[in-house]
């Protein structure tokens, strides 16, 4: 069974560090509304990426928006510029709600990862450092079995977060017609991309007002054995996720492939989740039995999460 997730997920992270380099001048066919791409947005922290900025079909300079911005922004908006093919349908998915009235308006920022360096950007910082040295180095060197090491870089997820918050966030509010309040920024992701999501909001409780984190992948890493790293993590998370009174999160994973390894962690989270106050009303975690870990099976549940974190004020 390790030796099946160990492939499972190498195949994986080629796949995510390939789609950000797979074709990177087809023209866009988005179903609904448009992109205003920012290339090569450069930052004072020494990242330099391409932005996804996707606008809804009845977009106006008139009109404000509250802002969700998605990890692995080149995967959710349209699989014609992705290597196999596949997308989380995020310009249709929101499209609807909107159009349904069933969330407020917003707009999109998709954050492309950073290719072979994307485990190294979206592995939590701050509980990785509290591993042992001897450990962490182990963990941080694993052989890839086609070539190359999990971490490519070192970690540098807390300069990542920074550079959301400090540099891209404040662009974002400056150049749109956005609300840049806690109550109207939010942030979401799947696999690692959930990982770093969960972080950005117990890191920034006072930037994002909530996060919606898909097939997190808990062990960080290739498998749960031997594996020093979840620990951290929910020791983090015990100390500083952020409070329920002003703050929603959402959960979930489906059972196949990756996603069967992350049952019982996410168990734990669950119950750190109660035990800090969390309910119904600001809390979701849902199983989704035959979903496996794709762009495709996220995509297929996209309106859940959307809805729970920007539904439609009831006033």
């Amino acid at each position: 069974m390790i030796r099946f997730q160990v492939f499972v997920l190498s195949v994986l992270l080629v796949f995510m560090a390939l789609t950000g380099c797979a074709d990177e001048q087809a023209v866009s066919t988005l179903t609904a509304g448009r992109i205003v791409p920012l290339e090569n947005f450069k930052s004072e922290a020494s990242f330099e990426k391409d932005i996804s900025v996707w606008l809804p079909p009845d977009y106006s300079e008139d009109q404000k928006y509250a802002v969700l911005y998605m990890q692995d922004g080149q995967e959710i908006f349209d699989a014609s510029v992705t290597l196999f093919n596949q997308e989380w349908r995020a310009d249709e998915v929101s499209a609807q709600l909107m159009s349904e009235g069933v969330v407020r308006d917003f707009i999109i920022v998709g954050i492309h990862h950073a290719g072979t360096g994307r485990f190294a950007e979206y592995l939590p910082q701050k509980p990785y450092m509290r591993i042992p040295e001897t450990e962490r180095r182990e963990f941080s060197e694993i052989e890839m079995p086609f070539g190359g090491k999990l971490f490519e870089n070192e970690i540098h997820s807390d300069s990542y977060l920074r550079f959301l918050v400090e540099e891209l966030k404040p662009y974002i509010d400056r150049n749109f017609p956005v609300l840049s309040d806690q109550g109207n920024t939010f942030v979401m992701g799947s696999s690692m991309g959930g990982l770093i999501s969960i972080y950005a909001i117990s890191e920034y409780p006072d930037i994002f007002g909530g996060a919606a984190c898909l097939s997190t992948h808990w062990p960080g890493s290739m498998s749960l054995e031997s594996n020093p790293f979840w620990a951290e993590m929910l020791s983090y998370l015990e100390a500083n996720l952020p409070s329920p009174q002003n703050h929603r999160i959402y959960f979930d994973h489906g059972s196949e492939g990756l996603d069967a390894m992350y049952g019982d962690i996410q168990f734990k989270v669950d119950e750190l989740m109660r035990a800090k106050g969390y309910d119904e009303t600001n809390w979701v975690s849902r199983i989704f039995p035959g979903a496996d870990h794709t762009p495709i099976d996220w995509g297929e549940r996209l309106h859940l999460p959307i809805t729970f974190l920007l539904q439609a004020s009831s006033d």
